[in-house]
């Protein structure tokens, strides 16, 4: 860990080749190895799952909502985030795809139906959430690799205004999928609330656990807490967090003061063993010049795709 932390410092202290972008090229530099390792991915194996997650950032419709602190896009910009996020999705390919940030249920279905996407057979598990900004989390999956069961919500304890947990569960397996409160501004209401979700999912799991103990579990999302979190050891023990060992290896989804933050997180039950996420980067999604050199492309999002896959042969 110290000899991590002292190679952190030093890529902190770089400049980048040509003086601009990222102030300390830290971002940039780890980013450059991750654009050739990155491929655009074959279709999954039957054998094998894809599960992910991604911040669509900001994906709102064309209409102002009452009621809610909506942002409200153009026609033109609307049609522009569509073909942004489905050449994401076309590429990772994902089998199950936990979707944060999203308005409501109809920008998926627009999205779904954009024409690279309109083919494969995704299906949408979503429920409007209290958020403020009516900001939701859906799941996206393909009917032909997933036995779909049941999805419900989860309201945060205590009435604290923000997006439901989604679970889903499948015939393979179960999903939490979270979109914790912000940290902008450090505000300790959010903080807590942080926490109390954590600590309702983790009883969930448990409960879960306890009933199936070789239950397939993912708890995954964008927890605004990086994946060495205190917090997230502490509510979610018993699962592995992985995308810990890349955060570890000095990568991330989010781009903050010229560092990587692992936000975006995948932590699985003991059934799915100890593996190992990855950051999906390809170039497109990465700025390609500027003073945000590298960080994540906001014609995209301000994130980056999580994901991880696991085998399924045996079943």
């Amino acid at each position: 860990m110290i000899r991590l932390l002292r190679r952190v410092r030093s890529l902190r202290r770089c400049g980048t080749p040509n003086g601009r972008g990222f102030r300390k090229g830290f971002v940039g530099l780890i980013v450059a190895g991750w654009a050739a390792a990155a491929p655009l991915w074959a279709e999954t194996p039957r054998t094998a799952l894809r599960i992910a997650t991604y911040n669509m950032g900001n994906f709102f419709d064309t209409v102002n909502h009452a009621g809610i602190q909506d942002l409200v896009l153009t026609p033109a910009a609307f049609a522009q985030k569509l073909d942004a996020l489905s050449q994401v999705i076309l590429d990772l390919r994902p089998d199950a795809l936990a979707l944060c940030e999203v308005e409501n249920r109809e920008v998926v279905e627009a999205l779904l139906h954009t024409p690279r996407l309109a083919e494969l057979p995704y299906r949408i598990v979503h429920y409007d959430s209290p958020d403020p900004r009516g900001i939701d989390v859906a799941v996206i999956y393909r009917a032909d690799r997933l036995a779909y069961r049941s999805g419900e919500p989860i309201a945060a304890p205590h009435g604290y205004r923000t997006r439901d947990v989604l679970r889903v569960e499948f015939d393979e397996l179960t999903l939490y999928a979270l979109h914790l409160p912000s940290r902008r501004g450090n505000n300790p209401q959010a903080a807590r609330a942080r926490e109390a979700i954590l600590q309702q999912v983790g009883t969930a799991v448990r409960n879960e656990l306890a009933a199936e103990p070789q239950r397939r579990i993912v708890v995954l999302g964008d927890f605004n807490e990086n994946a060495s979190s205190k917090l997230l050891r502490q509510t979610l023990p018993e699962l592995h967090p992985a995308t810990l060992a890349p955060f570890r290896q000095g990568k991330g989804s989010y781009a903050y003061r010229d560092m990587w933050l692992m936000y975006d997180n995948l932590l699985v039950s003991q059934a799915l063993g100890t593996p190992t996420a990855q950051i999906f980067a390809p170039t497109y999604l990465l700025t390609p010049q500027g003073r945000f050199r590298g960080y994540p492309n906001r014609a995209y999002s301000d994130h980056l795709p999580a994901h991880l896959v696991f085998e399924t042969s045996g079943d």
